[in-house]
């Protein structure tokens, strides 16, 4: 119990990364599902544009 009281800011601030870590991680998963791009720019300028999209 005295470990968690000495380190409840970090045990607080590591919890909070994880969940935005996993947030982020979800949200690229919903995103992938509905077909959304992850590209930033258009696929013509990109290497792998003819590896991420289905034609």
């Amino acid at each position: 119990m005295n470990f968690i009281i000495s380190n409840l800011a970090t045990i607080v601030v590591g919890l909070l990364l994880v969940a935005i870590v996993a947030g982020i991680i979800i949200q690229m998963r919903n995103d992938r599902r509905k077909g959304k791009s992850l590209c930033v720019s258009k696929c013509s300028s990109c290497p792998m544009g003819s590896s991420c999209h289905k034609r």
